[in-house]
C-alpha cells in the first residue's frame, strides 16, 4: 500500500468558529497541482479519501480531476484534526496493507503532520510539526508499523512544477498538462 498525506488546500479566513470554508485561489491551485503531480509521477491513487469538512472534500475533489474522471471519493471523520492518526494508520492498513492501493488521504493540521512524522519516524516524535496547505507526502507500507518515505513536495515547489508544466510537456511533445 502507499499512502499520500496531503494537508488541504489554502482555505478562507473563518468569520466565525465553525464555519465551512471553500478553498481560496491559492487553495484551488494547491490542490492541482498536487493531483498533477501525482498523475506526473505514476501514483495515480486508487482511493481518495478526505475530512467531512467542505476545504478537505474541495481539495480532494480538484486533486482528483488532475488525476482521473473516476470517482474515487470517500468522506471520512478519522481524517479530522482531532483525529487519532494511529488509530487510522491501523484501520487503512487492515482494510489495504497488503493491496498494493495507492491511498491519498486529504485532511487537516495537526492530524497530518502527526500522521507524516509517524510514517517518516516510526513514533509520534514531530518531525513534521506543522505540515503547510497544500504539502504532500508520500509513503510507502513496507511492513506491519514500518513505511518507506518516497517524497515529500512542498506546497511552493508543487507550484511551480505545475507552472513550468506547460512548457515541459510542449518540449516533451506530449501537448498541454492541468
Amino acid at each position: 500500500m502507499r499512502l499520500f498525506i496531503m494537508r488541504h488546500g489554502k482555505a478562507e479566513t473563518p468569520v466565525t468558529a465553525y464555519q465551512e470554508r471553500h478553498l481560496t485561489e491559492r487553495g484551488k491551485k494547491e490542490a492541482d497541482a498536487a493531483g498533477a503531480f501525482l498523475r506526473m509521477a505514476g501514483e495515480i491513487p486508487d482511493i481518495i479519501m478526505h475530512s467531512t469538512q467542505l476545504r478537505s472534500r474541495e481539495t480532494a475533489e480538484r486533486a482528483m480531476a488532475a488525476i482521473t474522471a473516476e470517482d474515487i471519493l470517500t468522506a471520512r471523520k478519522d481524517l479530522e484534526e482531532d483525529a487519532d492518526p494511529e488509530e487510522f494508520l491501523a484501520s487503512v492498513s487492515a482494510e489495504y496493507g497488503r493491496t498494493g492501493k495507492k491511498i491519498l488521504a486529504v485532511g487537516h493540521n495537526p492530524f497530518v503532520s502527526r500522521l507524516a512524522s509517524i510514517v517518516i519516524r516510526g513514533g509520534r516524535a514531530s518531525m513534521m510539526e506543522d505540515l503547510g496547505t497544500g504539502d504532500l507526502v508520500g509513503a510507502e507500507s513496507v511492513g506491519s508499523k514500518m513505511w518507506r518515505l518516497r517524497f515529500f513536495m512542498p506546497s511552493a515547489t508543487l507550484s511551480e512544477l505545475y507552472a513550468s508544466w506547460g512548457d515541459i510537456a510542449g518540449e516533451l511533445g506530449t501537448g498541454s498538462l492541468p
